[in-house]
């Protein structure tokens, strides 16, 4: 039986290459996300962001915009809430 004492990936490096399997969509371009609750908006995007996407929040429509006009997006991910 070979006992080779390899190093094992800590728990943040298992999450990254799942992440990476589960969304292998390329990493160069930007991701806008585009919610209202800008807690929920900026820890998507810095989530996104720990993945390797270049990824900016967005909390308004306008702002949204502006921001889509300045930079080339690859990808907007608009939060809806539907209430009932």
């Amino acid at each position: 039986m070979n006992m080779v004492n390899e190093p094992k990936e800590s728990a943040e490096e298992s999450y990254e290459l799942k992440a990476k399997a589960l969304f292998p969509i390329s990493r160069d371009g930007t991701i806008l996300v585009l919610d209202d609750n800008e807690e929920l908006a900026d820890s998507l995007a810095s989530s996104l962001s720990d993945l390797g996407y270049s990824a900016q929040a967005a909390y308004t429509g306008r702002e949204g915009l502006k921001k889509f006009e300045h930079r080339a997006l690859t990808l907007l991910l608009l939060i809806l809430s539907c209430r009932t």
